[in-house]
């Protein structure tokens, strides 16, 4: 470093000036407190709600907070918070001109936050000019939210129910069907039930031959062929429509489940915080502009000085 600037030289050369940055410094104390009035800035009022997740059916790997983050950023939920409060207006944006739409969201997004918090909630916090609207707006996005949830839901519900109707009808054509032909073989054999049925016909039967009675042999040994014919199709088939009638039952009670869920109404937000009405403004903090204006300046002023003396000091030479 040079003579001229020197560390001794950097502090006589401001304490020297000590005054004239202190007349900076005041300037730009005056004119950054005017400017950042709410005569210059628009004054924006926050609210903020953290909620937690709940009720969310899992679509693939992520958690049920970044699920959350996902329904937040539907275009579908932003839509209608713009169309609810006809932000369009509320923005001063023309919608008839080019880009509008791109204008909007992105207006709308510098005053919109959604994030993940380190608990694994979602924040979410809004500014506006308009404190009420400001509440209102997070109030919506949820609103909104839970509303897209619900589609979804139910969309899947309804998938699921299609798929256990079609099990319950082919369940009870196969049982319509099993009935029907153990009906039949009923009708046409005299077989009604195989166990006890064919106990009793044996029995009958074989009495009838030891006493010698014909024709009511003839006709116990017409049914009693009859069983060995269609007994153990008879029984296999009444194995199958027991069987077929749990399985329906089964079905039908995971059928009445899907069709619930397809009618429920759930709630996919758990409030921790519940958004308010604002009763001072968020944006500008004008202590902090007065602040970095002042050092700013000052910097920059002392900066200028010391390019002055440089110069002076090189002309001098």
């Amino acid at each position: 470093m040079n003579k001229e600037f020197s560390y001794t030289n950097l502090f006589q050369l401001f304490f020297s000036n000590y005054k004239l940055l202190f007349i900076v410094a005041i300037i730009a104390a005056v004119l950054s407190s005017v400017f950042s009035s709410s005569l210059f800035i628009t004054p924006k009022f926050q609210s903020k709600s953290v909620l937690y997740p709940s009720n969310l059916i899992s679509y693939s790997s992520e958690t049920p907070t970044e699920q959350l983050l996902q329904l937040y950023e539907s275009s579908e939920v932003w839509n209608s918070v713009i169309e609810k409060f006809n932000l369009f207006n509320h923005y001063n944006i023309d919608s008839s001109q080019i880009g509008a739409k791109t204008k909007l969201i992105k207006e709308l997004r510098d005053n919109v936050s959604i994030r993940k918090t380190s608990f694994e909630s979602v924040e979410i916090t809004v500014l506006d000019k308009n404190q009420k609207i400001a509440r209102d707006i997070v109030l919506e996005f949820t609103q909104q939210v839970n509303l897209k949830a619900r589609q979804l839901q139910r969309e899947k519900s309804k998938e699921v129910l299609a798929i256990y109707k079609n099990l319950v009808d082919d369940k009870k054509v196969q049982i319509d069907s099993l009935e029907k032909a153990i009906k039949k073989i009923s009708a046409n054999y005299g077989v009604f039930e195989f166990g006890r049925q064919a106990e009793v016909v044996t029995e009958q039967y074989l009495e009838s031959i030891r006493k010698g009675e014909g024709a009511k042999t003839e006709k116990i040994a017409e049914l009693f062929n009859n069983f060995k014919e269609k007994g153990n199709e008879f029984s296999a088939l009444s194995i199958l429509l027991a069987n077929a009638y749990n399985e329906y039952n089964k079905q039908l009670v995971n059928y009445e489940k899907a069709k619930s869920d397809v009618t429920k109404e759930l709630t996919y937000t758990n409030e921790i915080i519940s958004p308010q009405i604002a009763d001072k403004k968020s944006y500008p903090v004008r202590w902090v502009i007065v602040i970095i204006s002042v050092l700013s300046s000052v910097f920059f002023a002392y900066l200028l000085m010391i390019i002055i003396k440089n110069l002076r000091n090189q002309i001098v030479e």
